[in-house]
């Protein structure tokens, strides 16, 4: 069950019990409080009926012949028996002295009901006819009303008999039902308004928890997703740096394997027989300059050689230190180096960035500028740098053909190509994103998206 209806249920219980307990007494109440004022001026009434005809009774609780006779006119009285089913005279004793029913007088009977009118006080009962002596009344099909009323004497005022009436309670049960159906209807609309009222207010609270606890779980749900991206961009990251230190192992192992397996032993090939050579030329008198171009083209290979391997060395204590590239730097050289013009716009918000994403982005401008020159010959090479939505955008591109399709990056290294590779590991490694395609003005882009705050 929901919250409200739990609640709906609890409180109706409740409201129920409450009401039928303060019905029950309400409808006590009424019936008592109208009892006691029918009995009173039913009391009042018959006493001045029947004390006149009882003060026979003072000395031996014995009526007379004469008031007797008085008695039995009395009960036969037209308007008295309109509304009074029976009467009866009780001597103290518990012996009855004068009944409507004449088979009763002179027989005794209990006196526990006639203790409260031998006292002073008024009795009353409602269909109360279970005793031995109601036998003549319980033939009545009404309902009946039962008053006891103290008669006493008109020389000391003592109580000398007790009279006993049995009114038709016809109109007085009615009154009573209606006064109880009202009290019940009364009780029963006050009770749907305030469970209306209440229902309403706990709905409307319950609808506002109802939202709140969405919100809190659709936030959770946020929560949840957004720590499920960080880890997977973690996972990413780390990813990408091991895959980024095993590619610059292998490549280095691989420069290093073909500088000593080529050049190298060509040089020194070339180094020991340069002497031989020289001594021939000496002794033939042959033209000297073909033999000092080799030994020039040696030298200079040599030379080439070494700062590949100083660069190399660089490279790596520059990644020990973790010392800042410059892109400016990075474009700088490369024009030095191809004598190939590169338009610029923007490279120095690269400079706002943390030195690790300084020299990975560095390191992809260099590769993406390299490979323009060798697919592209540098034709309408740029970088450009922007702002966009919140992250920072750096485009490479030229005017070149582009590629016949996008390679992937398992294909290139497999062929012993490790540039496409090596940019999306370094892009990766700071969390950015590495597309490449041609554009609407027929350029061949590398973009690298990287979220910044």
């Amino acid at each position: 069950m929901s919250l409200t209806n739990k609640f709906f249920v609890t409180i109706v219980g409740s409201m129920i019990t409450l009401i039928l307990v303060l019905g029950s007494l309400v409808s006590t109440s009424v019936a008592s409080y109208v009892m006691s004022r029918n009995s009173d001026s039913t009391a009042l009434y018959m006493e001045s009926f029947l004390e006149p005809y009882v003060q026979s009774m003072a000395g031996d609780g014995v009526l007379s012949a004469e008031d007797l006779a008085a008695l039995e006119v009395i009960s036969q009285d037209k308007a008295l028996r309109s509304h009074v089913l029976s009467i009866k005279v009780w001597a103290p004793s518990g012996r009855i002295a004068f009944a409507t029913d004449a088979e009763l007088i002179g027989q005794q009977f209990p006196i526990d009901e006639l203790a409260g009118p031998l006292s002073g006080e008024i009795e009353t009962y409602l269909d109360e006819l279970e005793d031995e002596e109601n036998e003549f009344e319980r033939k009545f099909t009404t309902p009946i009303f039962e008053v006891y009323v103290p008669l006493r004497s008109n020389v000391d005022g003592s109580i000398i008999a007790v009279g006993e009436f049995y009114e038709d309670a016809t109109k007085l049960r009615t009154y009573l039902a209606n006064s109880a159906k009202d009290n019940w209807a009364l009780l029963g609309a006050g009770a749907v308004t305030f469970l209306g009222a209440l229902y309403l207010i706990f709905s409307q609270g319950n609808q506002t928890i109802l939202n709140q606890t969405a919100q809190i779980n659709r936030l959770k749900a946020e929560r949840d997703e957004m720590l499920a991206e960080s880890d997977k961009l973690q996972t990413q990251m780390q990813e990408a740096k091991q895959k980024l230190g095993d590619l610059d192992e292998i490549v280095r192992r691989r420069v290093g394997q073909e500088l000593h397996d080529g050049p190298a032993q060509l040089l020194s090939y070339l180094m020991l027989n340069l002497d031989d050579l020289i001594k021939i030329q000496q002794v033939e008198r042959s033209d000297p300059s073909r033999f000092d171009d080799i030994q020039l083209a040696a030298e200079r290979a040599q030379t080439a050689i070494r700062e590949m391997s100083s660069q190399l060395v660089a490279a790596e204590a520059a990644d020990k230190k973790d010392s800042t590239v410059s892109l400016d730097k990075v474009i700088e050289d490369y024009t030095a180096m191809s004598h190939v013009e590169v338009k610029t716009q923007g490279t120095k918000l690269v400079e706002m960035l943390h030195p690790k994403k300084q020299r990975a982005i560095a390191r992809i401008v260099n590769e993406a500028l390299n490979n323009g020159f060798k697919h592209a010959s540098g034709v309408g090479q740029a970088v450009d740098v922007s702002v966009k939505s919140g992250d920072l955008v750096i485009v490479v591109s030229d005017r070149g053909p582009g590629f016949p399709e996008i390679p992937s990056v398992a294909q290139n290294e497999s062929e012993g190509h490790f540039g496409l590779g090596s940019m999306r590991d370094q892009a990766e490694s700071i969390g950015a994103r590495l597309d490449i395609g041609r554009s609407a003005a027929q350029t061949t882009d590398v973009t690298v998206t990287l979220p910044i705050s």
